[in-house]
């Protein structure tokens, strides 16, 4: 059975016009996912959580934006349900920026203005060093090329489970990946600790390729 990936429902919280706080990493208490060092500055815990909880930076962010006085604990671990194929869906046109290319700083959604007028949104991403946020790419921009390139070459299909995932996290988290000045604890993020299982697990399908294509 095949899954639509387009259109995505972003699950990043957009902030229009939003100063984002910086992340620093520091040591911690158990299942304390992150907490609040000032005002704009949020300190991530350096200890993951148990392996029955998980830390979201898209939940520090509604977290944050609560303006909280306690901690935020590890949340409850959600399964993952991984789908066989994925149909690619049909591009759009008009959706690369205006001006500039990804990934792109911006303060607001208006710095993110897309060729045929909407916008994908300014979101906030884990930094150390700057409260601006990153242009959230829309999914048929040219940002995405290698994902349509693949699409056009196996039918409108992503195969494979964990490179359905793969996708699906790159598409989904972006501006998370491609951020200038993350902090060095960023794999205790969920994002990030699923998105290096699911590229370790492509690479080392890639590597299992390469006798095949030699003895054929």
């Amino acid at each position: 059975m095949h899954h639509s990936f387009l259109p995505l429902t972003l699950l990043v919280v957009a902030q229009a016009l939003y100063s984002c706080p910086t992340l620093t990493c520091q040591w911690q208490a158990p299942n304390i996912c992150a907490s609040l060092v000032s005002s704009n500055s949020i300190a991530l815990n350096s200890k993951p959580c148990d392996g029955l909880h998980q830390c979201n930076f898209d939940q520090i962010l509604k977290w944050y934006s609560l303006s909280p006085t306690e901690s935020l604990q590890c949340q409850p671990a959600q399964a993952i349900s991984l789908i066989d194929a994925w149909t690619c869906g049909n591009r759009q046109t008009g959706k690369d920026l205006v001006s500039g290319n990804y990934p792109r700083t911006c303060l607001g959604d208006s710095d993110c203005t897309l060729q045929d007028g909407t916008t994908n949104g300014c979101v906030c991403a884990p930094r150390t060093t700057s409260s601006s946020g990153y242009c959230q790419p829309n999914a048929s921009s040219a940002y995405y090329q290698s994902y349509w390139d693949l699409c056009t070459s196996n039918g409108n299909v992503i195969d494979g489970q964990y490179e359905g995932f793969y996708w699906y996290l790159r598409l989904q988290f972006a501006v998370y990946y491609d951020a200038a000045d993350l902090p060095n604890c960023k794999e205790t993020l969920w994002e990030f600790s699923q998105f290096t299982a699911a590229t370790s697990v492509l690479n080392a399908a890639s590597c299992l390729l390469i006798p095949t294509l030699f003895l054929v």
